[in-house]
Parts: C-alpha cells; sequence; structure tokens
C-alpha cells in the first residue's frame, strides 16, 4: 500500500502540463459549459432577488384588498421568516457560482498557457 501512495504523490514531471489535443477539446468544453451553467445561474439568482422583495410585499397587499386580511397578516408574519430563508438558500446557491467561475477561467486559462499550476489551482 505504502508503494502507491509514492506513485500517486510524485510531482509532474518538469516538462509541464501534459495534454494530448483530445484532453485539450474536453477540457476547455467542460469549462464552456461551466461558464454557461453559471451565467444561466447568476440571472436566475438575480431574478429570483427582485421577485422576494417586488412579489412577496405585493401579494401580501391583493390579498389585503381583496378582503382576506387573515391570510394577508399570516403572509406578512411569515414573509421576514421567508425572505431570510431564501436569503441564505440565495447565498449559498450564488457561492457555488462563484467556484464554477473560478473553476471555469482556471481551465481555460491552463489550457491556454499549459500550465500546470493554473490547472492545479483551478481546483482549489
Amino acid at each position: 500500500m505504502e508503494i502507491l501512495d509514492n506513485q500517486f504523490a510524485q510531482e509532474p514531471g518538469a516538462d509541464g502540463l501534459q495534454v494530448t489535443r483530445n484532453m485539450k477539446v474536453n477540457w476547455l468544453s467542460t469549462a464552456k459549459w461551466a461558464m454557461f451553467l453559471t451565467v444561466i445561474t447568476f440571472i436566475y439568482l438575480g431574478f429570483a432577488v427582485l421577485a422576494m422583495f417586488v412579489v412577496m410585499p405585493m401579494m401580501g397587499t391583493a390579498l389585503a384588498m381583496s378582503g382576506q386580511s387573515e391570510l394577508a397578516g399570516m403572509i406578512e408574519s411569515a414573509g421576514a421568516a421567508f425572505i431570510i430563508f431564501a436569503l441564505a438558500v440565495l447565498g449559498v446557491m450564488f457561492m457555488i457560482n462563484l467556484f464554477h467561475l473560478r473553476f471555469s477561467n482556471g481551465i481555460q486559462r491552463a489550457m491556454q498557457y499549459d500550465s500546470q499550476e493554473a490547472f492545479e489551482s483551478a481546483w482549489r
């Protein structure tokens, strides 16, 4: 078992990043998809935050105007807790997307400059 640990702990050679043409195409495709999904999710997060601060008050007002004051009061009282919970979820989603963005940029930089260091830092 010790032999396997030593084998995988070795540093890469002095030749830099050893990447075949097919590997480069696949890594660049992965980076493009990661960037695409990141942009789409950032747009979704923006709409979600906008909807949270615009739609929630409108729902309470519409219910109050329609005569359902009990339901409007319940939405108003639970609204703050819902907004705090939703902001926490959106914050986690934002951080995950930020890591996807860093990964995509790092992989593209590593493939462009054939840099082992940039390739490794893309995974951190």
